[in-house]
């Protein structure tokens, strides 16, 4: 895979990312209201992300890697261990 096209796939993971939170929102600020903004915030720094991937700057890459884990870190507590003020 050559770096264009390493570029864009990049760009459309964090979008989805992105999107997947924005859509995915309102039945958090529900459920907690924190967790609501955590999604908000997630969504807004995906844009972010992918914008400066496309501007070619490097820390768009580490942006998109911290809310990539950060993502993944917070479905594995939900699931196992839960959040705070949030009905099990």
């Amino acid at each position: 895979m050559n770096g264009k096209n390493l570029k864009w796939l990049g760009i459309i993971l964090i979008i989805t990312t992105g999107i997947i939170h924005f859509i995915e929102a309102p039945e958090y600020f529900e459920e907690a209201a924190y967790m609501g903004v955590l999604f908000v915030l997630n969504g807004i720094a995906s844009l972010a992300a992918a914008y400066w991937i496309y501007k070619n700057q490097k820390w768009g890459w580490i942006l998109g890697l911290l809310i990539a884990a950060g993502s993944i870190v917070g479905y594995a507590m939900s699931r196992t261990v839960g959040l705070p003020y949030v009905a099990v």
